[in-house]
């Protein structure tokens, strides 16, 4: 019996280590940077900064003259006659009531609104991508504690099967070590087949799984540096979301401005040269044209774009409010966060090596026959669920730190 479950735990152990790569290709912090730069909601906002870009181009476009040339060929059939007339026209917008001047100034603040829409969705990226990331370190950290569980399960199970056989402990303890023992084999293999999934999609976001799975930020949660991060203020103009909304209420005034200097008269030139060609006969002329456009009635369109650009200002101006209203409780709560986690970790570090000693003191008496088995299984829980609080405590300071440097304006990557 003794050599079966022996046998059964080594290919229990077997299969973790298989399951741990021996040397990986990429940081779990490489392994972010990239996860960030793949992330659909940063690659679209890129896309949507081009777009801007070339929106920029088309209003500045529209200050320059349109070029035209045109040739027809004419038959009258009748004098048995052929004429050949080409005309090259240059047309030009001599005066729009200066509506194209705001145009191209809210062209000009969209394309820095969305420039700091980027930056928001790369932050948006960071944070997805971090929970995402840290939920797979966490169960990474989770299966070492199991295995250290299954092991020393393990060694107290051959100690309670020895114990039993000379008339030491009751059946009852040797059946508790036996089922605590396959209890510990089987909650390892459902975290790796759970590890193993997450690892898959992993796989799907950066090409493979080869990354290595360790807290980023540990070691700098240990310095001093994580607790000078507090000493910095909330500055509204380093922070992208806020700045985005404060640059498109400009954006969308000169919109306003442009819808209404669109109700006044425009003016607009058109210079042509023409050639025409009959037989022998040749002649050039030239033209000029001066039209002076006045609206006066066009189905009420000016009319609804100028409301409804009047209701966009008015939306922007809410966003904006809304956010400065809500952006240093939003602050004082993040940095709160980000600080309670710094010292929590720090208490569940010691906890856990007092813990550890104390489980190594019950061991010890338990091998000596102080202690029975109970008493040992029930300080195996306590020092699991000890572990378990303090790798959840890290994993709840990396989120609170990278919420906490997005309220300073900062990427992760560059808030320490």
């Amino acid at each position: 019996m003794k050599s079966i479950i022996n046998y059964a735990n080594g290919l229990v152990l077997l299969g973790f280590f298989a399951f741990l790569p021996s040397a990986y290709s990429m940081s779990t912090l490489d392994g972010l940077k990239k996860m960030v730069n793949n992330h659909l909601t940063y690659l679209g906002k890129q896309q949507a900064l081009e777009l801007s870009q070339a929106q920029v181009l088309v209003k500045k476009a529209s200050f320059l003259p349109t070029l035209a040339l045109t040739a027809n060929s004419n038959r009258d059939h009748e004098f048995n006659q052929s004429s050949f007339v080409t005309s090259g026209v240059v047309s030009l917008n001599v005066w729009r009531s200066g509506a194209d001047l705001p145009a191209l100034s809210a062209a000009k603040f969209n394309l820095q609104s969305t420039s700091q829409q980027l930056t928001s969705s790369k932050f948006t990226a960071e944070r997805q991508s971090m929970s995402f990331l840290i939920s797979a370190v966490l169960q990474e950290q989770k299966l070492k504690i199991l295995q250290s569980t299954l092991e020393n399960r393990q060694e107290l199970f051959n100690i309670a099967e020895q114990r039993y056989k000379q008339g030491l402990i009751p059946l009852q303890q040797h059946i508790q070590a036996e089922v605590d023992l396959e209890n510990a084999k089987a909650q390892l293999r459902d975290g790796q087949m759970a590890q193993k999934s997450r690892l898959a999609e992993i796989a799907s976001l950066l090409g493979n799984s080869d990354i290595a799975l360790d807290w980023p930020w540990q070691d700098y949660f240990k310095s001093s540096s994580a607790k000078n991060l507090l000493l910095k203020k909330l500055d509204k103009d380093t922070r992208p979301d806020f700045q985005a909304l404060a640059i498109n209420v400009q954006a969308q005034q000169e919109l306003l401005t442009q819808s209404k200097r669109l109700f006044f008269p425009t003016v607009d030139l058109s210079v042509a040269r023409n050639r025409t060609a009959s037989g022998s006969y040749t002649q050039y002329d030239t033209s000029a044209q001066i039209t002076l456009s006045i609206p006066l009635f066009e189905k009420l369109s000016d009319y609804g774009s100028y409301k409804e650009q009047v209701y966009n200002t008015a939306l922007a101006n809410y966003e904006l409010n809304q956010m400065d209203r809500g952006i240093a409780a939003d602050f004082v709560a993040k940095k709160y966060s980000y600080e309670q986690g710094l010292i929590r970790v720090q208490g569940w570090d010691k906890l856990v090596q007092k813990e550890e000693k104390n489980f190594r003191a019950f061991l010890l008496g338990f091998k000596q026959g102080r202690l029975n088995y109970q008493q040992l299984a029930q300080e195996q829980d306590r020092l699991n669920q000890t572990k378990l609080l303090a790798i959840s405590g890290m994993e709840g300071l990396h989120l609170a730190y990278a919420d906490y440097c997005h309220a300073l304006g900062l990427s992760i990557f560059s808030c320490n």
